[in-house]
């Protein structure tokens, strides 16, 4: 067995989804369906760690155990929200202990391996998977600034003050960074990638 967790892709293809699910999990925590949350969390997080061991949050699991796709960029800090979402929701420190570490490495691969040009905009793939947008996307750009803020608040829980400064200070800078770089004042809206 593979595990439980909250599918996605039915009929056709009823599997487990790193970005759906950092979605719809966030429907079913005011449900109360908490175990169900936490089992899809566990089941996401133990199949990108044993994929990609780096912190990269997968895209898609087969009921085979076979990952598709390792992981869109976005989906690695969606997936950060989604989890400190689950344990404010649920108070589980526990489950936020033991997720810890890949929060970490999840945010080191986004602004080290993701962000060659050091702008504070990891690159690659987001939500919409069209070839050749390989891009600085704004939908990670977002998701990285927010799971920033949400890492902060993990590290000032587990008593490490330092990086979490550091990851406030960082999206700080990134949150202007996203403002100043992504905003189109002719069109009056946000550009979707550069």
């Amino acid at each position: 067995a593979i595990g439980n967790g909250l599918g996605g892709g039915h009929p056709e293809y009823p599997w487990w989804f790193g970005c759906d699910n950092s979605y719809a999990l966030l429907g079913v925590l005011p449900l109360g369906e908490f175990q169900l949350v936490k089992d899809t969390l566990g089941l996401i997080a133990r199949a990108s760690e044993q994929e990609n061991r780096n912190g990269r949050i997968i895209h898609e699991l087969s009921t085979c155990g076979a990952v598709s796709n390792k992981g869109n960029t976005q989906e690695t800090p969606h997936f950060i929200m989604c989890l400190w979402e689950a344990f404010l929701w649920t108070g589980d420190i526990g489950m936020l202990e033991a997720w810890y570490p890949l929060v970490k490495k999840g945010i080191d691969w986004l602004l080290g391996e993701q962000d060659r040009d050091g702008d504070l905009l990891p690159e690659g793939y987001g939500i919409i998977e069209i070839e050749g947008l390989n891009l600085e996307l704004i939908d990670t750009a977002v998701y990285t600034c927010a799971a920033l803020r949400a890492a902060s608040q993990m590290a000032e829980l587990f008593g490490e003050a330092g990086l979490s400064r550091q990851y406030m200070e960082t999206h700080s800078r990134l949150k202007e960074t996203i403002n100043r770089v992504y905003w189109l004042e002719e069109e009056g809206l946000y550009a979707d990638a550069v």
